[in-house]
């Protein structure tokens, strides 16, 4: 069952999600922190790649029952729809799509930016309140999308191994790179992280699906979150 594996998946996760927030930091938003830095066995990040190696091995290993086979659609530069397309233009709408998403994500930064200037407020402050829905949002959207055609296991695995992706080698090279201190908005969202990846545990664990009640405390971990910020900062 497909919610067996991600309520053990979700104890790797209860970690790693309260890291997720902090890989918006910037070298000019770390000089602004005031929380003492990491101690620096962890500074090196070299733990990181190992903990999403040994995740990736442990999913492939005990990951069920393989799917049926589905017929693919064909890709956007694809002139051919009729056979398979070439491997060079796999390739290049691969390359494409990549550079899209760094052009995206380069413009989403400095528009980041402009906006806490127009605020007058920190750029992390602003980062921890709007980033999430720039990178979580779509991906919440492709898991509703399968979902809706009865794909469970491909929009549950994809917010799992997001979150575990973007929670280990992400933060890895912050840590290798950058001087990585925390702030108090930073410690907070990392701790309701950590409520909120424990209440998704004993959710599933309990009544083997989420619940409206865990949902709506999610939202109210959020809100929370961002009534802190609005009042502080």
């Amino acid at each position: 069952m497909v919610l067996d594996q991600v309520a053990q998946r979700a104890r790797v996760v209860v970690v790693a999600r309260a890291a997720f927030q902090r890989e918006c930091l910037s070298p000019e938003d770390l000089d602004l922190l005031d929380v003492g830095a990491v101690p620096d066995g962890v500074e090196d990040g070299a733990g990181q790649p190992p903990a999403y190696s040994a995740y990736a091995r442990w999913t492939l290993m005990h990951s069920g029952a393989v799917e049926s086979e589905e017929q693919l659609k064909p890709l956007i530069m694809d002139t051919t729809r009729g056979d398979p397309p070439a491997m060079s233009t796999v390739v290049l709408q691969l390359f494409v799509a990549l550079g899209a998403i760094i052009g995206g994500a380069h413009i989403f930064v400095e528009q980041v930016l402009h906006v806490a200037d127009t605020l007058g407020l920190e750029p992390l402050i602003v980062s921890l309140v709007l980033v999430p829905f720039a990178t979580e949002l779509p991906e919440k959207a492709n898991s509703f999308f399968w979902i809706r055609d009865g794909k469970d296991s491909l929009a549950l695995g994809n917010i799992t191994g997001a979150m575990v992706f973007q929670s280990t080698l992400p933060v890895a090279i912050g840590l290798s790179f950058t001087d990585w201190e925390l702030d108090k908005y930073s410690i907070l969202a990392g701790c309701l992280a950590l409520v909120g990846g424990l209440v998704a545990i004993v959710t599933l664990q309990s009544r083997r699906r989420f619940s409206g009640r865990a949902i709506v405390l999610w939202v109210l971990l959020y809100a929370a979150f961002v009534a802190y910020v609005v009042a502080t900062a």
